[in-house]
């Protein structure tokens, strides 16, 4: 990891650090600003203009920041994100993507795939009502211990069965172009009529060619998307490499879905089809299914499980149609 300076280490060495915050002393704010940002920017932390401090969004919430600093001053050497390979949305990013919707009470906030929670305390901060859902129990613990959001559930996203419930879809995606697709189609489902989702992501998500991408791509014609370029950097991976990311806004159409006709299962064909465009693409990203589901035991099993259950629903309502539908009549 690269070098710090002798005199960034005392400004370090002098900061006042409250859990994952880091507030230099008044005297290092303007001698040493570029090369103490620099150092902590390359070990994870990022800078909170609402805060007037560094945030480590890897230790957000109940981390401590001075174990960091201790080691890099002992060290003089910047330090890696230590959370296990999860690349965690700074801080910085969080306050913008809130700004960018002027969050405030009364609105009803859904993070998914929450991982630490950034995203749901900053809009909690503000006074938005915040739910999330996060796979990893102690991720999930660590929210409910936080007491920012209304309710925390355990589970995989990507099971859950949608209900239009929110104003406004806040996310951190998996950071992958495979899987960050079908995330942003299933949670715009949870979105009220007239509702937002805006989402940290890597540019050009939905020019891929996986089944997933493709109902991104729908998707985003359909709901007036747009995107909103992040400077170069300002997310980073685990290992410190500079990722090049942007923000994609996605609308809520102002008038609700057509209800299925009677006697049809509840789920639309609109909602069935972008699952299966999940199921589809948790299958072309492993050529040999049965082996990798076999042999790996992450699989995503609850996800599966949904994908097929909503494969047997749109094929009971297809039927069902077919039945009600009288035959054309010969000329």
């Amino acid at each position: 990891m690269p070098r710090i300076s002798r005199n960034v280490c005392e400004a370090l060495d002098r900061a006042e650090c409250e859990g994952p915050m880091v507030r230099l002393a008044e005297e290092d704010k303007n001698a040493l600003d570029e090369h103490v940002d620099h150092a902590l920017t390359a070990s994870g932390a990022s800078w909170s203009r609402r805060r007037k401090g560094y945030v480590f969004a890897d230790l957000f919430p109940f981390g401590c920041a001075a174990e960091l600093l201790q080691q890099m001053v002992a060290q003089r050497r910047t330090v890696r994100p230590r959370d296990r390979g999860m690349v965690s949305c700074p801080l910085s990013v969080a306050e913008r993507m809130c700004d960018e919707l002027g969050l405030g009470p009364t609105v009803r906030v859904l993070e998914p795939s929450a991982g630490h929670g950034t995203l749901a305390a900053e809009a909690a901060a503000r006074g938005a009502t915040v739910d999330c859902y996060e796979l990893e129990h102690h991720r999930a613990q660590e929210i409910r211990k936080a007491g920012f959001a209304r309710t925390v559930t355990t589970t995989d996203f990507l099971a859950v069965r949608p209900q239009a419930a929110y104003d406004v879809v806040l996310m951190y995606p998996p950071f992958g172009r495979d899987i960050a697709p079908a995330h942003i189609v299933h949670a715009h489902r949870f979105l009220r009529p007239g509702g937002t989702l805006i989402a940290l992501v890597a540019p050009g998500l939905a020019n891929g060619r996986s089944h997933a991408a493709r109902a991104l791509a729908e998707l985003y014609e359909r709901a007036s998307g747009m995107t909103s370029e992040l400077r170069f950097g300002e997310v980073q991976s685990p290992t410190g490499i500079q990722l090049k990311t942007e923000l994609l806004i996605l609308h809520a159409h102002d008038e609700q879905p057509p209800s299925p006709p009677a006697g049809l299962v509840s789920t639309g064909y609109a909602d069935a089809a972008s699952t299966v465009a999940e199921a589809l693409a948790l299958i072309e990203a492993n050529p040999d299914f049965e082996r990798a589901r076999d042999s790996d035991l992450d699989w995503p099993a609850d996800q599966e499980r949904a994908a097929i259950l909503t494969l047997r629903a749109l094929h009971t309502a297809l039927s069902a149609r077919d039945k009600q539908t009288p035959p054309d009549s010969c000329p």
